[in-house]
């Protein structure tokens, strides 16, 4: 009996209290308020931004796949212009002029798809990231 007065005055466990594991920890933080607030904080300080790099990865990813979609788009496009309409316009008399403003147009469009793939290899040899024009 004595033990278990010492224990309350002292905030431990008593043992004619049936708790179980909840009433010793609560009792355990109650002893250790300080400590277990500055390691709940600790720890939030450490996952919040893990969790916001591990959101901005799943947002950047999904942007990569999407760019990589778009450019396979152009890029299907640009093949079809210059090779199976192309081909198709061959038969037809009097487009010599209609054939080369399409084989100008698809040629600036793979033009601009091989200066936005060389951008983007230059930008991530550069520990700056900035862009690099090359000619």
């Amino acid at each position: 009996m004595a033990a278990d007065i010492r224990n309350l005055r002292d905030g431990y466990p008593v043992a004619a209290f049936k708790g179980g594991r909840d009433y010793a920890f609560r009792k355990f933080i109650g002893r250790h308020r300080r400590a277990a607030i500055a390691v709940t904080t600790g720890v939030v300080l450490i996952l919040g931004p893990l969790a916001g790099t591990a959101a901005a990865f799943v947002l950047a990813v999904g942007a990569r796949a999407a760019g990589a979609r778009r450019f396979e788009d152009v890029r299907a496009l640009a093949h079809y212009l210059l090779f199976d309409l192309n081909d198709q316009l061959r038969s037809v008399p009097g487009n010599s002029t209609a054939r080369a403003g399409l084989a100008e147009k698809a040629q600036s469009y793979l033009d601009a798809l091989a200066l936005t793939l060389t951008m983007g290899w230059s930008t991530h040899g550069r520990p700056s990231g900035r862009r690099v024009m090359l000619r």
